[in-house]
């Protein structure tokens, strides 16, 4: 074991064990009657879903319609005012960070610029045919958040 996991261990205390992985068909995500508020107005109200391990679930739906809102509350990003969200059978805001973390990973639509150009100097950095590919793909991969 390396010298910085255990400095790791000894400054932050308690290492929880990585979570089993759930069987096939196991409900390991489920919001009952959540109701998610912004701004004064309710944006979800009433919705429930199950997610399965193994499934592929898709969220379809117009602009405005409350997708990325489902998705941060299930993500514990949003919270809810009403109803419950349950990971792996327990509710939602009953994990810690570091738990929520082994089981969950969270990639947010929008993210800051200086990351936007972190991802386009890193994608330049690996491109080989020549700068002036990379700085078209790097160009490319910013008009993609404008």
């Amino acid at each position: 074991m390396s010298s910085l996991v255990r400095n790791w261990r000894e400054l932050f205390g308690r290492v929880t064990p990585e979570p089993e992985s759930p069987a096939v068909g196991d409900v390991t995500l489920e919001a009952r009657d959540i109701t998610v508020e912004r701004g004064g107005r309710h944006i979800l109200e009433g919705v429930s879903i199950e997610v399965r391990a193994g499934e592929v679930v898709v969220l379809v739906g117009p602009n405005g319609a409350g997708k990325s809102t489902l998705l941060a509350a299930l993500a514990g990003d949003q919270p809810v005012i009403a109803g419950r969200v349950d990971v792996e059978g327990t509710d939602l805001t009953q994990w810690s960070p570091i738990d929520m973390a082994r089981r969950r990973a969270v990639l947010p639509k929008n993210t800051p610029s200086d990351f936007r150009s972190a991802l386009a100097r890193s994608f330049a950095w690996d491109v080989r045919p020549g700068p002036e590919l990379a700085e078209q793909t790097a160009t490319a991969l910013l008009s993609l958040r404008r």
